[in-house]
Order: C-alpha cells, then structure tokens, then sequence
C-alpha cells in the first residue's frame, strides 16, 4: 500500500521487465492481459496523459533517452504529474 506523497519504485535484474511493466502502467505500451487499478479506479488502458492525471509519473532509467522532459532535472520529472494532475505538494 502506498501512502499519499510516497514515491513507489520497482526494482529487479535486467531482463525481469521492470520496464515493460513501468512503461505499461504509465501508457506508453498496450496492456496485454489483466487489469491496473489506481486507488480502486480501473485506468487499465489509459493514455499517458490520463495516468499523469491520475497523479501517477514515471521517472526512466535514462531520461535523456526516454525522458517526457529531456533537459530538465530529476525533481522536475517526478513532479510532473503533481503539476498535470493538479495534486497539492503541500505537507499538512
């Protein structure tokens, strides 16, 4: 279970497609089988756009490479979805 505000990250050895399943639930790849649930809410399928909404981001490996903000640094790439989801960042 995550907690509001926690930052939820997947680990594993190369080749255990912890990408595949990052990039998948964040809408850049199509869902093969089975379902995603975000807080309850089925966002099984959605665009990358959507899930940013939702208030779920994805920080790559390499965000030069694969980057949705290439030339900006690493705390503004995990904000990011705060910011296109309209989600506080204030800690009451």
């Amino acid at each position: 279970m995550c907690l509001s505000g926690e930052i939820l990250g997947l680990t594993g050895i190369v080749g255990a497609g912890r990408t595949e399943l990052a990039t998948t639930l964040f809408g850049k790849d199509l869902v093969k089988s089975g379902k995603v649930y975000l807080d309850g809410q089925d966002i099984t399928g959605l665009t990358t756009k959507a899930v940013m909404k939702k208030g779920l981001n994805y920080v790559t490996e390499d965000r030069f490479l694969n980057g949705i903000f290439t030339i900006s640094d690493v705390a503004a790439n995990t904000t990011a979805a705060c910011v296109m989801g309209g989600i506080s960042l204030k800690v009451e």
